[in-house]
């Protein structure tokens, strides 16, 4: 159902386009990198009630509506660099897709995926990535979420073809590398096969 309703979607957005309100939810990516320069402010610029009263109107982003909260203590790769010089170093190696959430919002996850892996025997890698695409497939923007998955993959797929397991721990996350991507955006090359074949969530992994 959800493919189908995406497939639609598309089909709508390249005959009637998108509506700014979709565009800009769609850019998790973006909101984090900009809400993180000064996490507070945009705490406050996010949650207050004349915001969420003009998001409501405007936007028609219903005030109860749950909004992420941008980490105050600094993203994950603040705390990864912080801290490079505690981290494991093994001949068991294991690559950590944190995805936005972790990076922006809740670095705790990605603090304790890192432990756990660690703690387990290996030294964990923190390539360089960006979003799975999720919310660009869900509104229907398969352009954008194909450039997004294609970058994934020349992030990644090097990874895969070393013979080392890509672990995530955000469920939507990992699903969108290994089925929802390929699938939707019917990318079916060596590099693609070879990191949806990498890619695994945590809990599977473990």
């Amino acid at each position: 159902i959800a493919e189908l309703n995406a497939r639609a979607r598309a089909e709508i957005v390249a005959d009637k386009g998108l509506p700014l309100r979709n565009r800009l939810l769609g850019r998790n990516e973006l909101l984090g990198k900009l809400g993180s320069f000064a996490p507070p402010l945009a705490n406050f610029g996010l949650h207050n009630p004349l915001s969420r009263f003009l998001a409501e109107k405007v936007m028609r982003i219903a005030r109860e509506a749950p909004l992420p909260t941008w980490s105050t203590t600094g993203t994950f790769r603040d705390w990864l660099k912080r801290t490079a010089k505690e981290r494991r170093k093994s001949d068991k190696k294991v690559v950590y897709y944190h995805g936005c959430a972790t990076m922006y919002y809740e670095p705790f996850i990605g603090k304790a995926a890192v432990a756990v892996m660690e703690h387990n025997g290996f030294e964990v890698i923190v390539p360089e990535q960006n979003c799975c695409g999720l919310p660009l497939l869900s509104n229907g923007e398969f352009g954008a979420a194909r450039n997004y998955h294609r970058g994934n993959v020349g992030k990644l797929a090097g990874f895969a073809r070393a013979g080392l397991p890509i672990v995530g721990t955000s469920t939507s996350c990992t699903l969108t590398l290994k089925e929802e991507a390929p699938e939707l955006l019917d990318m079916d090359d060596e590099s693609s096969v070879q990191l949806k074949m990498a890619t695994w969530d945590i809990f599977e992994w473990l």
